[in-house]
């Protein structure tokens, strides 16, 4: 291999290959692109920057493309000139409301350009916005679609419910953000502002950062969520693109199964999100969400005052009760003393006159019943003397022939004791056993025959000093009997 000043010559199977400049082999690739590629192409492709020159107006863009998985498959400079920049970006700011953003679906019309020092790149001539609408629809649609797959559509509104006092609340919303300063001063200005403590939480509420930062302040909140009644989300309009943040799946997956009631003030009248959707509750502006706030606590409010009112009322009219009570009382009182006082003296005088009466009834009947009783004493006296009388001769004859029975009978009953005795002797169960007869038993109960015997059971010997246990393995029948 030899090296030249201006070019370098390769020495290889006997032939000699030129090596190009740099310059040389980038200019032909130029020419063979803008060869091959004349005219304009229609791409698709995500913005992953955007720049603007401020004193030129040019406009530097970094093109890609991800697959489904996330990955990038492909990427590229873009530049739109200032001529060109400034129609086509007030055009697609007027139908949209808004410039393009970075992680934007554009549908783009480019040609491509190359240069020797600046390498490939797109020249965009123009941007068509309704696709970028139209895909910002789509990506609704699909939020929605996964949403009520999951099952988590409504699950915000099914599963938190708002207190009937909701007074600590959590803001999510831009420092900076107009919207945040109107619900903060509609709820000072209301006469129950004391009764309201609300923090903010602050997030970027615009561009590719919105759905990050809004996730993080909800896991804020979720660390603190026993000091909190509900989350409000404060936004205050915008422009579809500017609200596309709202409709991205993890943001609303978060609001949907978020453990407290998440009330959203995101858009104005026109506006309705993916978020709004699967909330607690959504009003339109930061200012609605105050005034809902403050219309819900003032109801509450006035029931109680209601309620007081009520029982104010019970109370004063059960005041003036008592009061008049304790007027008539003492006149009250008299007359139903004297009433009672009458009433009394009337029934001890009946009373009395009915016991002096029963009293002498009661007298003179046991004054003829003690005067029978002693002439029927008399009578039966007279008549016991003469049975004991007649009784006492009977009585002494009776008593010889009693004691002459007792004499034969006393020997005779011990004759037959002595017999008894011999006889229990004689079936003593022990006495039995020793001689060979042992009782036998199944299940603790006594056998007297084969037929209770059940077969493969186990049987019970009972002997004078113990007893023996065994399993019947066959029962011989005797056939004489």
């Amino acid at each position: 291999m030899s090296v030249g000043a201006s070019r370098i010559s390769l020495f290889e199977d006997d032939h000699e290959i030129k090596a190009y400049r740099l310059s040389e082999l980038l200019g032909s690739v130029r020419r063979a692109l803008e060869a091959s590629f004349k005219g304009y192409y229609r791409i698709v492709a995500e913005v992953a920057s955007i720049n603007s020159n401020a004193s030129s107006g040019h406009v530097y863009l970094e093109l890609t493309e991800t697959n489904k998985s996330g990955r990038k498959v492909a990427s590229t400079r873009a530049t739109m000139w200032s001529g060109t920049a400034r129609s086509v970006m007030q055009r697609f700011c007027d139908v949209t409301g808004s410039y393009p953003q970075v992680g934007m679906e554009l549908l783009m019309t480019v040609s491509v350009t190359f240069h020797e020092q600046y390498g490939f790149s797109l020249n965009i001539q123009d941007i068509d916005p309704n696709h970028t609408l139209g895909n910002l629809e789509r990506i609704r649609r699909e939020t929605i679609q996964k949403l009520k797959e999951n099952g988590i559509l409504n699950l915000n509104k099914e599963q938190c419910t708002l207190p009937t006092l909701t007074q600590r609340i959590a803001v999510i919303s831009s420092e900076t953000a107009a919207g945040w300063g109107d619900f903060r001063d509609q709820m000072r200005r209301s006469a129950l502002a004391g009764l309201f403590h609300f923090d903010l939480y602050p997030a970027t509420m615009q561009g590719a950062t919105t759905t990050k930062t809004v996730i993080s302040a909800l896991d804020r909140i979720y660390s603190h969520a026993d000091s909190y009644d509900a989350v409000v989300i404060l936004r205050g309009g915008g422009s579809p693109i500017d609200l596309s943040a709202f409709d991205d799946y993890r943001l609303c997956e978060y609001i949907a199964c978020f453990c407290l009631p998440v009330i959203t003030a995101i858009g104005h009248e026109r506006d309705f999100s993916v978020a709004d959707h699967v909330a607690n509750t959504s009003v339109k502006t930061p200012t609605a969400a105050a005034e809902f706030l403050i219309h819900r606590l003032e109801e509450q409010v006035s029931r109680v005052v209601d309620a007081g009112d009520q029982l104010s009322s019970l109370l004063l009219d059960r005041y003036h009760r008592m009061q008049q009570l304790q007027v008539d009382h003492p006149t009250r009182l008299g007359k139903v003393l004297s009433t009672l006082e009458r009433r009394e003296s009337d029934r001890m005088r009946r009373s009395e006159r009915r016991l002096n009466y029963a009293m002498h009834a009661h007298q003179e009947a046991l004054r003829d019943h003690v005067e029978a009783l002693a002439k029927r004493s008399t009578t039966l006296l007279y008549d016991h003397r003469m049975h004991v009388s007649s009784q006492s001769v009977s009585l002494e004859s009776r008593s010889k022939r009693l004691s002459m029975i007792l004499s034969r009978i006393i020997p005779q009953e011990q004759e037959k004791l002595d017999n008894y005795s011999k006889l229990a002797e004689l079936y003593n169960p022990e006495k039995i056993m020793l001689r060979g007869f042992l009782p036998v038993l199944q299940g603790g109960r006594q056998l007297t025959s084969i037929s209770e015997v059940d077969s493969d059971s186990n049987l019970q010997i009972l002997m004078t000093d113990g007893s023996i246990e065994g399993k019947v393995i066959h029962i011989h029948t005797d056939k004489s009997q």
